[in-house]
């Protein structure tokens, strides 16, 4: 066990999109030297295919406040209130704190959902590929199939330079990554939300 104040002994991945704050000369800095972690970033534009809250949480949120905003501006005089300079900013932010209270709490009470969206990002894969159907990402018109060694012809092994990527699939900086959406809604019917 590492005592209080001690690195852990094993270096870490987080792994991140590319939000300016987290891309800082000064972030990575601090958590090489103070957690012991790498900081490695995904390609941009596809945080609602590899991220959770990209897929669905972030809009269920949102419109989950918006309906509690909803149910507040409909009792007695609120949307006067709210409408005029009644409020003050405080009585706002607690308002909006409470909404967003009720939305998180409405969240979590819905399991199902919550495994869904870790599920179509494909962060729930197993070794032996079950449940691999589930992962839907977006922007495909059809699932996508993983290959594992036994499905894969011969002349998929990889090239003789070690890149598993065949031929003309990857193109030079973009990490080996096929471009697979443009500006898709993240909010489809499997979301449950």
């Amino acid at each position: 066990m590492r005592g209080r104040g001690e690195l852990p002994k094993v270096r870490s991945v987080l792994i991140m999109d590319n939000m300016h704050a987290q891309t800082t000369d000064e972030f990575k800095e601090y958590l090489t030297k103070h957690c012991n972690t790498l900081a490695w970033y995904g390609p941009s534009e596809c945080t609602d295919e590899v991220q959770p809250v990209d897929a669905g949480a972030g809009r269920f949120l949102k419109v989950e406040v918006g309906r509690q905003m909803d149910i507040w501006l409909e009792q007695s005089d609120n949307l006067e209130r709210w409408e005029t300079a009644s409020l003050t900013a405080s009585d706002r932010r607690v308002l909006i704190t409470q909404w967003m209270g009720a939305a998180m709490a409405r969240l979590d009470s819905q399991q199902a959902y919550r495994y869904r969206l870790f599920e179509k990002c494909g962060m729930v894969m197993t070794v032996d590929g079950l449940g691999d159907d589930r992962i839907t990402l977006e922007g495909l018109d059809k699932p996508y199939t993983f290959a594992n060694d036994e499905d894969r012809s011969d002349d998929e092994q990889g090239s003789e330079n070690g890149n598993d990527e065949r031929e003309g699939r990857a193109e030079e900086g973009d990490g080996g990554r096929e471009t697979l959406m443009g500006g898709v809604d993240s909010s489809d019917a499997d979301d449950g939300g």
